[in-house]
């Protein structure tokens, strides 16, 4: 790879500066995607399926680190897998908002379609959503997260739910935007596309998203009507 630069650029001192400096920065993207495997576009850094996400997103360390983290998903399991990171979070004064699709009888097509559409057993996700109210109303309760940082669940229901995403801001100033989207072929194939550019459009677009999300989101599932 060295000795492959080393010949552009010998190659390369016959031409104007400008033509050095853009085949450079071409062979320094080419770079980061071969080492990462993740192409930056732009300002987006995408990652081409769950194996690649899950290998190279550090949403441990995203978490740990965060002082706002929103969050909207179809059961939001990663907050249990990242418990520690979470408690640690809200120890040092994150709010943390997740929304999550209603796992009641509301939303129960929506629900029961996209779970077998992407490969899940409806059951085993209507679990991870119980499971994790149980561990949200744990951290709400919890005598050593009084008077630190918080942590709020709500309900996407009555509606489908179109993707996951989520947004970060770091303690050290940092902030991120994340979007994954749904492939029918089964969720291990979604990609899934990141910005970390403070005042990007993007990043702007996203956020609205997560507000008004938040905002129609219900703060209890949906329960069957008993009839009379």
């Amino acid at each position: 790879m060295i000795e492959t630069l080393n010949k552009i650029l010998d190659f390369l001192r016959e031409y104007p500066a400008w033509v050095y400096v853009v085949v450079l920065a071409a062979f320094a993207m080419a770079l980061t995607a071969l080492v990462y495997g993740k192409a930056p576009v732009g300002d987006l850094i995408v990652f081409s399926n769950q194996a690649e996400l899950t290998e190279r997103s550090k949403l441990s360390d995203v978490l740990s680190n965060s002082k706002d983290f929103r969050l909207v998903a179809f059961s939001a399991n990663v907050l249990k897998v990242y418990r520690r990171e979470v408690t640690e979070a809200i120890r040092n004064g994150a709010k943390i908002q997740a929304v999550i699709f209603d796992p009641g009888p509301a939303t129960a097509a929506h629900y029961d379609a996209l779970s077998e559409s992407i490969g899940e057993d409806p059951r085993i996700k209507r679990e991870e959503a119980n499971q994790l109210a149980q561990y949200v109303s744990e951290l709400q309760r919890s005598p050593q997260l009084q008077n630190a940082g918080s942590i709020e669940l709500r309900y996407l229901t009555g509606k489908p739910l179109l993707y996951n995403l989520w947004l970060n801001e770091g303690r050290d100033g940092g902030q991120c935007g994340h979007v994954s989207l749904y492939f029918y072929r089964g969720s291990e194939y979604a990609p899934s596309f990141r910005s970390c550019k403070r005042g990007y459009s993007l990043m702007e677009n996203i956020s609205g998203e997560f507000n008004r999300v938040w905002q129609d989101a219900s703060v209890s599932p949906s329960v069957a009507v008993k009839q009379p």
